[in-house]
């Protein structure tokens, strides 16, 4: 008897190997340990209510960029999660069912996750984007710690191309010329 196909199954208990929850949520937890904090566990009530999570520091002070990545990792997760799973149910053959290679997942996650960072620093200009422009020091909070090379990167990157979150992109099985 197939799993009933309620969001909460969809985005966290699905053990199908068609479902690449495992990998993407992974990847979301392997770049926020970067930041040097523990993961927290995840319910549907946290993926839900994450715009409502402040990531708090020992003493109880708050810490602006962890809370942001926080629930911009949360929030591109379970967005990735949902459309492979509409693309999987909507558009791939059923007969047998097919998924997503593990490699496509990884890729799209890490694809999003660097488009979300580009948005980021292009939303820091003030000459365009006036008092509605994101803060620089927000952005430099919520990424820093999480960068490719960050070490040989300037302290202020936002102007920098390329700046690109410090996990790579995987290439398919045979096609490591």
């Amino acid at each position: 008897m197939p799993e009933e196909e309620i969001l909460e199954h969809i985005l966290l208990d699905c053990t199908s190997p068609l479902a690449p929850i495992r990998t993407v949520w992974s990847l979301a937890e392997k770049l926020w340990r970067r930041k040097g904090t523990q993961w927290p566990t995840l319910t549907i009530g946290t993926i839900f209510g994450c715009s409502l999570i402040h990531i708090r520091k020992h003493d109880g002070k708050k810490r602006p960029g962890a809370t942001r990545l926080f629930r911009v990792l949360t929030e591109i997760s379970a967005h990735l999660l949902w459309k492979l799973r509409c693309e999987r149910v909507n558009t791939m053959p059923q007969n047998p069912p097919t998924a997503h290679p593990l490699e496509e997942a990884h890729n799209r996650w890490i694809r999003a996750v660097n488009e979300r960072l580009t948005l980021d620093k292009l939303l820091t200009d003030e000459g365009r984007f006036g008092i509605r422009a994101t803060k620089a020091k927000l952005v430099l909070q919520t990424w820093g710690g999480t960068l490719l090379d960050e070490d040989r990167l300037p302290k202020d990157w936002i102007k920098e191309a390329g700046v690109l979150v410090g996990i790579t992109s995987r290439r398919p099985p045979g096609r490591n010329r």
